[in-house]
């Protein structure tokens, strides 16, 4: 039975190319989309996700004006997506071992003084 995918490799983008994304709200242009709609939409600009995560973007053939345009897959802005939780999620890890080894040494040390009792 033969794969569908081939040349199968890791995805690596993560948090560092995810803060180049900025979520928007927006109206279609009805001239140039060819949608007309009064709904205010929430997405990305496709100029930003194809300079942050290339390999999510590409450029299409608009139905409405038969233009080039750039469009993307959010597959690949959930793949980032992952990527970067999968890192806050190390870092979070750290960041508790630490906290653990530091709470472990204030409750080991002495009590402070306290001034009013000596």
């Amino acid at each position: 039975m033969a794969r569908l995918k081939k040349d199968i490799a890791p995805f690596t983008r993560s948090l560092d190319d995810l803060d180049k994304v900025h979520p928007i709200i927006f109206n279609w242009n009805p001239e140039t989309s060819g949608i007309k709609s009064d709904h205010i939409w929430v997405g990305f600009s496709a100029q930003d996700v194809s300079k942050a995560i290339p390999e999510a973007a590409g450029h299409v053939l608009n139905p409405g004006t038969d233009r080039e345009m750039i469009d993307f897959n959010l597959a690949g802005v959930v793949a980032t997506l992952v990527n970067a939780v999968k890192e806050l999620s190390v870092k979070n890890d750290l960041l508790s071992q630490r906290v653990a080894v530091l709470e472990s040494l204030l409750n080991s040390s002495s009590p402070p003084i306290n001034p009013k009792t000596s």
